[in-house]
């Protein structure tokens, strides 16, 4: 008897219970989710994903014997789609990740300068950050994880995991994840796009796919450029960008990508208030190769990865400046690559995933990193301060780390399970397991718990081990992060209310830290040092409500995040782990003005965002004063008209921006203070 098969042309969320009882191979026309964090075994009934919309989707082939065991994660997801990316008043990722519930972002500098990304009272460095699924976190500092070789008009989709995953996603996924995907649609377009605005910004940007039969084709490039807010907050961005998708019976669905980044900026006060002018030059580069194979019950998933990041820092900008004591600027060069491979087997009630990878991580350094014959520095020609010899590296450090976990997931009818188990062995820090589990029921159709139980490890960096500066002392003796998290949810998805969908969920954790690293000093003292905190434990509470429509509200959203850590300061400062967001509120509301997108005329609209920002700990001023944070609101407004065409020309958008509307004075950093009210506007064609 030949197979029955079934297509389906849209899929809109529904549940699919039905189909675990066929005895049919189903074709269903889904989003590939190969780089996606929603592959997490187990992964995503509890995920905040927008289900109000009919998604044209690719067509993939899947058994009718519960093989998407992604869809039943229990876990915090949130996942913003490209529509909502395009419409939020923000520039880039960090921008958009400051407007989302849980997520943290500090800023040194603007529009893609620095920014530092955390979760749940969690520090910078314990964040894992993928491009496609691929690993691009730096191994010398958390600074440089949102140098990401894209601009946000290229990205379709963000996912935030909240919490750990260091049995799955390998060490550093301690507090969250975040995966930017780019380049899945299936048809062919080009757009361009350019904005412009207060303090000398322009930023143009082009960027098209090319959608083959069996491939697809991805590019962009991107500039962006300001003289800054105040002095020496003046930046200039490049990006480029490519990426390949190929889908035969030969290559399973291969993806590549290449990305180039280079950056250079002012960088006032980011490092020392007593040195103001400093100035920052990073440079980054990144290729991978990934794939997916399946063979009856059986799917692969090997990947292979490098990244280069370049980095120049000049405690004095201006040479007029420098103290005596200064020699030269501070050059890094960090290497990683590293192969991953994963297997899994389904059955028809459930998935068994095994998997191994290698990392290995580099640092060359006139800082960080054992000392070794000097070499060249090759990206420079700077000389000796006295000499006419060059720089050179005269530090280096390799680190190798390997990887394996197991990994079981079961599913019945509504209920799902997972739990499984890593092993991490550096040759630094050795041997370190890491447990967990995960649990999520459906019920009443439109509502579904979960509970979680997961540990975690992070490695300390390059920086934390190794940097010495005139105020900052080094400590090689690091050990590992560690933790135990547990978390427990309720969530309503997407149920029909007024003519449209509300959807909610509260979730409360605990997190009990242990060896947490942070850079620390006494209130008498003229110099930070690098230490582990012996215990720092967590306890927070994540509330959020929406309601969606196609009518005049479009959507709007309210969360709520409340953290509070339990920490033993013992009298010391801290530059990181103990400074945290204690309260967090969000509005973001999206809504017709007039017309559609069709129509005559288009569609105006507008789209707010407006935090409530309540930061918990101290900081020294230039001053040497010990300050408390202040909470401050901030407000975000962007006005949009749309028009869809018929033609060569598919769509065109007319946008202005007020970023800070409220003209708040605010610090995310002590000392260094962010720009108030700053105006932009632009245009976006697509072809």
């Amino acid at each position: 008897m030949g197979k029955s098969i079934i297509y389906f042309k849209r899929w809109t969320n529904k549940r699919y219970a039905s189909f675990a009882s066929m005895k049919a191979e189903v074709r269903i026309c889904v989003l590939s989710l190969g780089c996606s964090l929603l592959t997490l075994p187990g992964a995503a009934t509890y995920a905040q994903v927008d289900s109000t919309r009919n998604i044209r989707l690719t067509e993939v082939e899947v058994t009718a014997q519960k093989q998407q065991l992604h869809a039943d994660l229990a876990r915090v997801v949130t996942v913003m789609t490209k529509e909502e990316i395009a419409t939020a008043p923000a520039a880039t990722v960090a921008e958009l990740l400051r407007f989302l519930s849980g997520v943290d972002i500090r800023q040194r500098g603007v529009n893609g300068v620095q920014s530092d990304v955390s979760m749940r009272g969690g520090s910078f460095d314990q964040m894992l950050v993928l491009l496609n699924g691929i690993n691009i976190s730096d191994p010398q500092t958390g600074h440089y994880s949102l140098d990401i070789p894209v601009d946000i008009s290229s990205i379709d989709r963000i996912e935030i995991l909240q919490g750990p995953a260091s049995r799955t996603l390998g060490p550093n996924a301690f507090s969250g994840a975040i995966n930017i995907i780019t380049g899945t649609s299936d048809t062919s377009s080009a757009t361009l796009s350019y904005t412009g605005g207060d303090h000398g910004l322009t930023a143009p940007s082009a960027s098209g796919t090319l959608a083959l039969d069996k491939a697809k084709l991805f590019g962009a490039v991107s500039y962006n450029r300001s003289d800054g807010y105040a002095a020496n907050t003046d930046y200039d961005i490049l990006n480029a960008f490519g990426q390949v998708r190929v889908n035969t019976k030969a290559t399973g669905d291969m993806n590549f990508q290449a990305g180039f980044q280079n950056k250079g900026f002012g960088a006032l006060q980011f490092y020392s208030l007593k040195y103001p002018d400093q100035y920052e030059h990073t440079t980054s580069m990144n290729a991978s190769l990934s794939s997916r194979y399946k063979f009856g019950h059986f799917a692969f998933e090997p990947k292979i990865y490098w990244r280069e990041h370049l980095d120049k820092f000049e405690l004095f900008r201006f040479p007029i400046q420098e103290a005596a004591w200064y020699k030269n600027a501070n050059f890094h060069q960090t290497d990683v690559g590293g192969v991953d491979l994963s297997a899994s087997y389904f059955t028809s009630w459930g998935r068994t995933q095994a998997g191994a990878s290698y990392r290995l991580e580099h640092i060359f350094s006139n800082v960080l990193g054992n000392s070794i014959q000097p070499r060249d520095v090759w990206f420079s020609t700077e000389k000796v301060k006295g000499t006419d010899d060059e720089v050179a590296f005269d530090h280096e450090k390799y680190r190798h780390n390997w990887n394996f976990f197991l990994e079981q997931s079961v599913s019945w009818r509504t209920l799902t399970a997972s739990a499984g188990a890593a092993l991490n062995y550096s040759n630094d820090f050795g041997a370190n397991w890491t447990f967990g589990g995960d649990l999520s029921y459906g019920f009443a159709r439109f509502f579904s718990v979960a509970a979680s139980v997961n540990q975690a490890l992070r490695l300390p960096t390059f920086t934390d081990l190794y940097y010495k500066s005139a105020d900052h002392l080094p400590n090689s003796s690091l050990s590992p992060e560690k933790s135990l998290t547990a978390e427990l949810g309720l969530k309503i998805n997407n149920a029909p209310w007024l003519q449209g969908r509300v959807s909610g969920a509260l979730s409360v954790f605990y997190r009990n830290g242990r060896d947490i690293i942070d850079w620390v000093k006494l209130p008498s003292d003229d110099v930070w040092r690098s230490m582990n905190h012996t215990e720092i434990n967590a306890i927070g509470t994540s509330l959020w409500a929406e309601y969606a429509s196609g009518g005049f509200v479009r959507n709007v959203r309210l969360s709520y995040d409340f953290i509070d850590l339990d920490k033993q300061s013992d009298g010391y400062l801290s530059q990181y782990a103990l400074d945290y967001l204690k309260h967090k509120a969000v509005l973001s509301l999206r809504h017709n003005i007039a017309g559609t997108q069709r129509g005559a005329y288009g569609t105006f609209e507008a789209s707010w965002l407006l935090s409530y920002n309540d930061r918990e700990g101290t900081y020294t001023n230039a001053k040497a004063e010990t300050l408390e944070y202040d909470p401050f609101f901030l407000l975000n407004l962007r006005l949009s008209w749309t028009k869809d065409f018929d033609s060569h020309v598919k769509r065109i958008c007319l946008f202005a921006e007020a970023d800070n509307l409220l003209d708040t004075s605010y610090y995310d950093y002590g000392g260094i203070r962010q720009p108030g009210i700053w105006a932009k506007g632009g245009f976006a064609v697509k072809f």
